[in-house]
């Protein structure tokens, strides 16, 4: 009997800790937004257009992280735009330590897996791990992200002004 109570409340308890996300499903394409990304005591701030089929655009709008650049991520590759000058590469050819991909990587992982929300401390949360980033993507109630943190390389990203086209 003793062994039953426990089992029960051990349940009980983890329960109380993770849920499933009361049917919230993660958008993670067809949107716009802003993302304020704060790593290595900076802040860089991008637009950002995420297309139906997961190719994404980011233009770079603070001075910090050239101001106008934009980034153009579809399959594998990257396309720098600056000041009519492009650049194509394979994102698996970036510099290590640059965080240039974190947002189409995020979201081109978290699409495979939208509809595994949990509720964690009263926040909407979906856990991915990709090749270089170990994320958690905290939504909104109708499934919009709100931010974006990796711990372990020390980036958030706050998520603005979404939009969904």
């Amino acid at each position: 009997m003793k062994k039953i109570f426990c089992l029960l409340l051990c349940a009980l308890i983890l329960s109380g800790c993770t849920a499933v996300g009361d049917g919230v499903t993660a958008i993670t394409a067809g949107i716009s937004f802003v993302a304020d990304i704060e790593y290595d005591d900076e802040i860089y701030t991008y637009t950002v257009e995420i297309s139906e089929n997961g190719d994404t655009v980011m233009t770079a709008v603070s001075e910090n992280c050239l101001k106008g650049t934009v980034m153009r991520f579809s399959d594998n590759e990257i396309c720098f735009e600056c000041n009519e000058i492009s650049q194509s590469n394979e994102i698996s050819t970036l510099p290590e330590g640059t965080i240039s991909d974190f947002i189409y990587a995020v979201f081109s992982d978290a699409s495979r897996k939208s509809e595994s929300v949990v509720l964690e401390n009263d926040k909407y949360c979906l856990k991915g791990k990709t090749d270089k980033y170990d994320y958690n993507m905290y939504l909104g109630e109708t499934g919009l992200p709100i931010e974006i943190t990796d711990k372990a390389n020390g980036i958030t990203a706050v998520i603005k002004n979404v939009g969904i086209k």
